[in-house]
């Protein structure tokens, strides 16, 4: 589909090591795409990486193109004001099976023009368990977006150190 995928395991998570710098969650992220020479992705963001990703979308909405918010954790925490003050092109997914995930999209759909797909007889690992729907949405979303030929960025949480 011509479009760049960069993944990024989060400080603690994969093979990455513990943060030693005392940014915000939202600068941390923001300063990684920049240092990755990223114009403007399109932010996938499972589960944990929500800790980084909500931070980002609410402060620096401008650094990314659109938001593909996967059951992220912390959604839930945000007040639906906020939400439908965000602009920005997001995406909000969940497992069937989840209830934390469809949890935080109940908030997330406060998002103006959120578009949203549960992906069916999953649970929170929607993205490992139904790879192919999962892609087919995310392109689907991008080309819908205008991302065209552009980067999708994921910061993923996973197994931790």
């Amino acid at each position: 589909a011509g479009i760049r995928a960069v993944a990024v395991d989060l400080p603690s998570y994969g093979d990455s090591g513990p943060r030693h710098d005392h940014e915000s969650d939202a600068d941390f992220t923001k300063a990684l795409i920049e240092a990755l020479h990223l114009d403007r992705p399109t932010l996938i963001a499972p589960s944990m990486s929500g800790k980084y990703a909500i931070p980002l979308v609410l402060e620096y909405p401008e650094v990314v193109n659109g938001w593909v918010a996967v059951a992220p954790v912390g959604a839930t925490k945000i007040f639906n004001d906020v939400w439908e003050g965000l602009e920005l092109a997001t995406m909000v997914v969940w497992g069937q099976n989840d209830r934390m995930g469809e949890a935080g999209a109940k908030y997330l759909q406060h998002i103006p023009g959120a578009q949203s797909f549960t992906v069916p007889n999953v649970g929170h690992a929607c993205y490992l368990e139904a790879t192919d729907i999962f892609h087919r949405e995310i392109l689907r979303f991008m080309v819908s977006i205008g991302t065209g030929g552009g980067t999708a960025a994921t910061v993923a949480g996973g197994r931790r150190r």
